[in-house]
């Protein structure tokens, strides 16, 4: 895990932030064959049939790289613009590689003492390399039971399903947070939040 930030202030009035962020994880679990009994009541079954699974130990490389802008618009209120880009690769999944770009804007004002507001605003949207939604299969069944496979017409999830977090999509994520302090001993929050998912690649579901 590499965690790396620049912070700068070049004008009295702008700030700039750069960070990036490595996180590698190996999972070095051996692989093996299991041949499971189903609700712990039947006989065991064989090598070549459906119930014999090869482990899956998961693996994944992520960068994710942000930059801010800030400006001080009057005195106690910001206007920050910002973009962000992650990169995930990930071992025995049905998209190897999925990214994600975002770009955003916060409002920050503390227009008096005991009240301070905040408004952010992001919309992201993520992309995959080739999906292959029989790939978790190939690699999770036994070579013996492969032998028969035809990923045509024998597959676990249906082909135009697409798991949420590997899936192409589009987001609107909108937030607020209002904080009034009325007295030393007492503070009082409001937060509210909106967001809309779109998956307008994936045909079902």
């Amino acid at each position: 895990l590499l965690n790396f930030q620049i912070a700068s202030r070049p004008l009295e009035r702008t700030r700039i932030d750069l960070r990036y962020r490595y996180d590698d994880r190996d999972n070095a679990t051996p692989r093996d064959t299991f041949v499971y009994v189903r609700n712990d009541s039947e006989n065991q079954g064989l090598i070549t049939g459906e119930q014999a699974r090869r482990n899956r130990p998961y693996s994944f490389t992520q960068h994710s790289f942000d930059a801010e802008a800030g400006y001080m618009l009057v005195e106690r209120t910001e206007l920050t613009l910002g973009y962000d880009f992650t990169q995930t690769e990930r071992d025995l999944q049905e998209a190897k590689r999925v990214w994600e770009n975002g770009v955003g804007a916060e409002l920050y004002s503390r227009p008096l003492p005991w009240l301070t507001a905040r408004t952010h605003y992001r919309h992201s949207w993520r992309d995959h390399s080739t999906y292959k939604g029989v790939y978790p299969q190939w690699v999770g069944w036994s070579p013996e039971f492969l032998a028969t496979f035809d990923p045509a017409t024998d597959f676990e999830n249906h082909p135009l399903l697409r798991k949420f977090y590997l899936a192409k999509a589009e987001k609107d994520e909108l937030t607020s947070l209002h904080t009034l302090t009325p007295h030393e001993t007492v503070a009082i929050g409001l937060s509210t939040s909106w967001s809309r998912d779109d998956f307008d690649d994936t045909q079902v579901g």
